[in-house]
C-alpha cells in the first residue's frame, strides 16, 4: 500500500496551477504615441512637407513599435477580444484623426492572432499580434519589415517600406477587412490601401489579399491602380466577389484631376484556393470610348474604316486640321452626354481646345460605328452617312 500512497503523493499538485502571463499595461505608451504624432504632424505641416527622411523614419519606427506593444498588452488582458474591441482600444492611444486603426481576428484560443492596420497621419503599416505559449501576445510580423526585405525588388510590397514617395504619390495607408476562410480553415483578409499625397486629385491605390497560415500572412494577390477624389471609394465584398472602383485612362482625352472619368468597376473573385482577376468594366458610356479610339487613330494617321463612315472620316479630318490637333496631343474633357435615338445614339462631346463633336453611332457587328458628325457652330458640318 505504501507504493500507492507514494504515487498519490507524487501526483498531487504542488503550488497553484500555471497561469497565463499578463504583463502590466504600460500607461506611458499613449503619451509617447501622442508626442510622436505631434512631431510627425509638425513635419507634415512644414514647407516643404517633411522634416527629412531619417527623422520621419525614426518617428514611424517608434510609432509602429509602440502600437505593437499596446496591442500586445491589450490582447494579453483580453485574449478573446473582438476585432472591433481591439481596434477601439488602439484608437484610445490618440483620439482624433491623426491615428486610424482597423483589425481582423485571424484565430482564437491558444492560437489567437489579430491583423491590425495602423495609419499615423498619412503613413500606414500592418502588423500581426499572436498569442505565445505562455499566454502573452507579441507582434510576430509587420508589413513594413517585409517591405524592407523587398526593397531591392522595388515591387508592390516594397511600396510599404518607403515613406519618401514623391509629392504627387505619397506613402501607402489602408484598412484591413476579413474575407471567407479557406477550406482548410486558414483565415484570409484584404488590405484596402491608398497613397497619401500632400496634394493632387488623382493618386494611386493598392489592393492586397492575404492568407494566415498560423505563422505569418502569405500574399495571394497584390496590385496597384489609380483613383481620384471623385472615384467611388472603398472595396466592397459581395458574396465571393471583391469590387473596387478605379480611374482608367483614355488615349486622347483625360478628365480633370479630381474627376472620376473614365470610372471602372474592377472585380476580383475570391476562390477556395486563391484569387481570380475578372477584369474591369467601364462605367462611362461606350460611345465615349469609341470616340476616343476614333480620334486617336486619326491623329496618328491610322486606318479607321472599321470605326466610321467615309463621310465622317473626311469631315473629322478637316476639323482636326482646322484646330491644329497634334499627333501627340491630349485634351481635357469639358462635358459629354449621350442622347439615345432609337437604333442610334448621339455623343455630344466637348473638350478644351478641341472641336465640339456631335457623333452619331450605330451598333454594327457588335461594336459602335460612327455614321454621322455635326460640329456645332460650323454651318457646313452636318455630315451623315447616306442610307
Amino acid at each position: 500500500m505504501m507504493w500507492q500512497a507514494l504515487v498519490t503523493l507524487l501526483l498531487m499538485p504542488v503550488g497553484p496551477p500555471l497561469q497565463p502571463v499578463v504583463p502590466a499595461a504600460d500607461d506611458s505608451i499613449p503619451a509617447q504615441v501622442q508626442q510622436r504624432l505631434g512631431e510627425l504632424e509638425r513635419c507634415e505641416n512644414s514647407l516643404p512637407p517633411g522634416c527629412g527622411n531619417p527623422a520621419i523614419e525614426k518617428l514611424l519606427s517608434d510609432l509602429w513599435s509602440l502600437a505593437g506593444r499596446w496591442a500586445a498588452g491589450q490582447l494579453a488582458a483580453h485574449p478573446e477580444a473582438s476585432a472591433e474591441d481591439l481596434a477601439g482600444a488602439m484608437r484610445k492611444l490618440a483620439p482624433g484623426p491623426s491615428l486610424e486603426v482597423s483589425a481582423v481576428r485571424l484565430a482564437s484560443g491558444s492560437a489567437a492572432a489579430y491583423a491590425v492596420a495602423v495609419t499615423a497621419v498619412r503613413y500606414g503599416t500592418l502588423l500581426v499580434s499572436a498569442r505565445q505559449p505562455d499566454g502573452s501576445f507579441k507582434v510576430v510580423w509587420t508589413l513594413h519589415e517585409l517591405a524592407a526585405a523587398h526593397a531591392a525588388a522595388a515591387d508592390e510590397i516594397a511600396r510599404w517600406g518607403d515613406p519618401r514617395k514623391g509629392f504627387d504619390e505619397g506613402p501607402l495607408a489602408g484598412s484591413v477587412h476579413a474575407l471567407p476562410s479557406t477550406p482548410t480553415g486558414h483565415a484570409r483578409f484584404y488590405l484596402d490601401a491608398m497613397s497619401q499625397p500632400p496634394a493632387g486629385g488623382t493618386f494611386g491605390a493598392q489592393i492586397s489579399i492575404w492568407e494566415w497560415d498560423g505563422r505569418e500572412p502569405k500574399c495571394l494577390f497584390i496590385k496597384s491602380y489609380v483613383v481620384s477624389l471623385g472615384t467611388t471609394g472603398g472595396a466592397a465584398l459581395k458574396a465571393d466577389r471583391l469590387e473596387l472602383h478605379s480611374k482608367e485612362s483614355f488615349k486622347r482625352f483625360y478628365s480633370c484631376d479630381p474627376c472620376p472619368e473614365p470610372e471602372a468597376v474592377w472585380t476580383l473573385r475570391i476562390t477556395p484556393v486563391g484569387v481570380e482577376d475578372l477584369g474591369r468594366r467601364l462605367l462611362t458610356p461606350p460611345e465615349l470610348s469609341a470616340a476616343d479610339e476614333l480620334v486617336d487613330r486619326m491623329a496618328r494617321h491610322r486606318d479607321v474604316s472599321d470605326l466610321a463612315s467615309l463621310v465622317v472620316i473626311r469631315r473629322l479630318s478637316d476639323a482636326l486640321g482646322d484646330y491644329g490637333i497634334a499627333e501627340s496631343g491630349r485634351y481635357m474633357l469639358d462635358s459629354y452626354n449621350v442622347e439615345n435615338q432609337g437604333a442610334s445614339s448621339v455623343l455630344h462631346l466637348r473638350a478644351v481646345d478641341y472641336p465640339p463633336l456631335d457623333l452619331t453611332f450605330e451598333n454594327r457587328a457588335g461594336h459602335l460605328f460612327a455614321t454621322g458628325l455635326e460640329i456645332p457652330g460650323d454651318s457646313d458640318s452636318e455630315t451623315q452617312e447616306p442610307p
